[in-house]
């Protein structure tokens, strides 16, 4: 995925595959690099600590996988690496959600998306692929996010800890979440979710 040798929907229908082969309440564990690494594909090696590493563990931990880690390969990353573990123990649908790959409708094909759905909790998962920064028009999918149009929301991104402003405004209506553009720098991984007020 990071080599550009698949693209990110094809990731998604692999996964999608992946998934609906194993048995319900199945945890499989997932990694980013093994003992061998440094044999097999010495050039990951040197993207040890880089922002495409950091987004292949949130691909990771976003997709409900349990993330092994192999000794020394947290180096430069020990506090990103803390966060989003931190994030799969606060957000219960990273672990036990449903899962819907690539449900963001986006021109650009260099987007991946992930919607982690549990009860009446959402979180939705979006990482630029390509090594650019790039705005992404996005469309994305209300009725599979619980989002209601007529009702309003607060957005939060969990992995920098903040409110998400729309124009200036941090409270929307939901039918203002349908369309968004969202300027990515590459490989940053975002964690949203869409918090209703009464």
């Amino acid at each position: 995925l990071l080599l550009r040798k698949i693209t990110p929907q094809e990731m998604g229908t692999w996964l999608e595959d992946h998934f609906s082969s194993l048995p319900d309440g199945a945890i499989r564990v997932c990694f980013a690099e093994t003992h061998d690494t440094r044999d097999v594909n010495w050039a990951a090696m040197a993207l040890r600590g880089s922002l495409a590493t950091q987004a292949l563990m949130a691909i990771i931990v976003a997709c409900g996988f349990v993330p092994l880690v192999y000794s020394g390969q947290e180096e430069r990353q020990r506090e990103d690496y803390k966060r989003l573990f931190s994030l799969r123990h606060q957000l219960p649908p990273l672990v036990w959600g449903k899962r819907l790959f690539n449900p963001v409708s986006c021109s650009d094909p260099n987007l991946f998306s992930v919607i982690r759905k549990r009860g009446a909790e959402s979180v939705l998962f979006i990482v630029n692929l390509s090594p650019h920064l790039k705005t992404f028009s996005c469309l994305l999918p209300l009725k599979k996010l619980g989002v209601e149009e007529e009702s309003r929301y607060s957005v939060f991104e969990h992995f920098k800890g903040e409110r998400v402003e729309m124009k200036g405004i941090k409270i929307v209506q939901g039918k203002e979440l349908k369309e968004m553009k969202l300027a990515l720098i590459p490989f940053q991984p975002h964690f949203f979710t869409f918090d209703r007020l009464k």
